[in-house]
């Protein structure tokens, strides 16, 4: 999709996870984002080869530029309503080990300091430095993107759990390697 696309700017609309994409330590799978140009809009599907079928893991359409620029946000204000701030987070193991319901690696690694207010968080993000140029490879990072929506759902609850649609995720430009 990044490669079809000739702005950086997009609107991604009703995105439905419909299966995890699971691969245990190890295994490989064959993975698959299909588009298919409808108008001004492309719709997609995230697919994969598991156990000789086919699964489709999520569903949606990108549509092309955007109509109005990125809201100017006031940090500092923002930073002042928190009364809550972090700095101490979980460190993921190089090796992928670990236990849980999802195992991550170093990427993640990514949050810096989160400042959370009534209904509301801000968050720092930096990939460590030797994962600098995955910025070149993503319109937004995975794993920064991956961190942003848990922080988020951790200040609503603390039940796991993961996001089943996004009814709109507006994309102004590529996500720097450090927010």
């Amino acid at each position: 999709c990044y490669q079809q696309i000739p702005t950086r700017q997009v609107k991604v609309e009703d995105i439905v996870f419909l299966a995890p994409f699971i691969c245990e330590k190890g295994e490989s799978h064959k993975v698959q984002t299909i588009l298919k140009e409808n108008g001004q809009a492309y719709d997609f599907i995230i697919a994969s080869r598991y156990n000789g079928e086919w699964v489709r893991h999520a569903q949606g359409k990108v549509i092309v530029g955007l109509d109005d620029h990125a809201p100017l946000l006031q940090l500092e204000e923002i930073k002042n309503r928190c009364s809550i701030e972090r700095k101490e987070f979980i460190q993921y193991e190089e090796d992928f080990s670990g236990s849980g319901a999802i195992i991550t690696g170093p990427r993640w690694n990514n949050v810096q300091q989160v400042y959370v207010g009534d209904g509301e968080v801000l968050a720092h993000f930096s990939l460590p430095e030797r994962f600098a140029a995955d910025k070149d490879l993503y319109h937004f990072h995975p794993s920064l993107m991956d961190n942003a929506v848990n922080l988020a759902i951790n200040t609503v609850s603390q039940d796991f759990y993961l996001p089943f649609t996004y009814r709109i995720c507006k994309v102004y430009n590529t996500m720097p390697s450090r927010s």
